[in-house]
């Protein structure tokens, strides 16, 4: 059986990483993926170019963690919008933001308060 995409059930031609790669062309999360059509797995794409969601400037994992919840944040959004009635995806393409709001607030505290904390190993 052909595996069917996430978003609009037509055929699946891609595995998506949900939270894509890092600088090194790693996955952050090589597990955590989704069967995309061909359309849709470009438009997930788009949305995060024209969100600008970009690589953090540093490695760290707090960085990591708030580009892959701002990615799976918008995935969820665009799920959501294909399948209105599941008010699940759209909550959490919702927390998914919210969460990486807060942790861009706690790197940009830590920036001012402690900038070298980029240096703390496992930071």
């Amino acid at each position: 059986m052909t595996e069917r995409c996430a978003i609009c059930d037509a055929a699946a031609r891609h595995r998506h990483h949900l939270t894509g790669r890092d600088r090194q062309r790693s996955y952050l999360d090589p597990e955590f993926t989704t069967p995309l059509c061909a359309p849709d797995h470009s438009l997930v794409h788009a949305d995060w170019t024209s969100a600008g969601v970009k690589l953090p400037r540093g490695h760290t994992n707090l960085e990591l963690a708030t580009l892959g919840l701002r990615r799976v944040a918008l995935y969820f959004a665009r799920a959501s919008e294909a399948r209105p009635e599941s008010t699940v995806l759209s909550g959490l393409a919702g927390w998914a933001a919210r969460c990486a709001d807060r942790l861009s607030r706690s790197a940009a505290s830590l920036d001012q308060y402690q900038p070298h904390w980029r240096e703390v190993p496992d930071v």
